[in-house]
């Protein structure tokens, strides 16, 4: 195969999505000119799948995860991943080879360590309103998940938390 050929299926992959110009450029150099025109045909790309390619997803989910806000009500993968700006195969496939979890578990878990916090700083809150809160169907769901978390029921984690 000749440059040009290579370089047309270079730009054929990164317009489809199927290769980036930075891991094209990591694989192959930089060939004269030829990401030049890709650059602006990534912009191009329609939703949110590339728009954080750059940034860590660790760094996309700490933040994310700043913001308890984000953690009330129920989410699915995709409809966080749509949030982050990256594609939710690449969140999945996060989850599963950096974390080694499931998305559910990760959630689970997250959310019930913001839960934590506010049974702490809200000591009118009761356990029912804090699982209402962050999504979970109904009281007996949010124990079980607290306790596979801390060991504890939420009323005796917080009794056990304040003494």
């Amino acid at each position: 195969m000749d440059t040009t050929t290579i370089q047309n299926n270079l730009k054929n992959l990164i317009f489809r999505g199927k290769l980036t110009p930075q891991k094209a450029l990591l694989l192959f150099g930089r060939p004269e000119g030829l990401f030049l025109e890709e650059e602006s045909d990534s912009k191009r790309r329609r939703g949110p799948s590339r728009r954080n390619e750059e940034k860590d997803i660790n760094t996309l989910i700490g933040e994310f995860t700043a913001n308890v806000e984000n953690l009330f009500g129920d989410f699915t993968c995709y409809e966080m991943a749509r949030k982050l700006g990256v594609t939710n195969r690449a969140l999945q496939k996060y989850f599963q080879n950096e974390l080694a979890l499931d998305f559910r578990s990760w959630k689970s878990r997250v959310k019930i360590d913001a839960a934590k916090e506010l049974l702490l700083e809200d000591k009118s809150a009761t356990v029912s309103d804090i699982a209402k809160l962050f999504g979970f169907s109904d009281r007996s769901n949010f124990h079980h998940r607290f306790k596979i978390v801390t060991g504890y029921t939420p009323t005796q984690w917080r009794e056990l938390e304040r003494n």
